[in-house]
């Protein structure tokens, strides 16, 4: 069985090719070294075969995203890749007009502070 599922955030907008979507995908895990925990962070390429508008618009920079698919490798120009062919499930997205709208309120003049 060629099974994989990843819980992790967007490194950066959907890029479009073809008719699919290709994402950089972070995960992160925590690892103890010693008497200290460290948090370490992998990327994965994640390819989504079936595009559409939607999914174009909502799989953004810092979304969280939950994948579901199967490892894949391949070589091209002696180089090997692992990819990860699959189906995606927005669980939250990054609201970057929504942020950039707030910073545009503040007034520091006439903080109470």
């Amino acid at each position: 069985m060629n099974k994989v599922i990843l819980c992790g955030n967007l490194g950066a907008d959907a890029e479009v090719i073809g008719n699919a979507l290709k994402l950089s995908v972070a995960t992160t895990s925590n690892i103890k070294k010693g008497d200290a925990w460290e948090q370490k962070t992998e990327w994965h390429n994640v390819v989504i075969t079936k595009r559409n508008d939607w999914l174009e618009e909502h799989l953004t920079k810092g979304s969280k995203v939950l994948i579901d698919g199967k490892i894949t490798y391949s070589n091209k120009d002696g180089k090997y890749y692992t990819n990860i062919i699959g189906n995606v499930t927005v669980l939250s997205r990054e609201e970057k007009k929504v942020k950039e709208t707030q910073a545009d309120f503040v007034d520091n003049d006439n903080l109470p502070f």
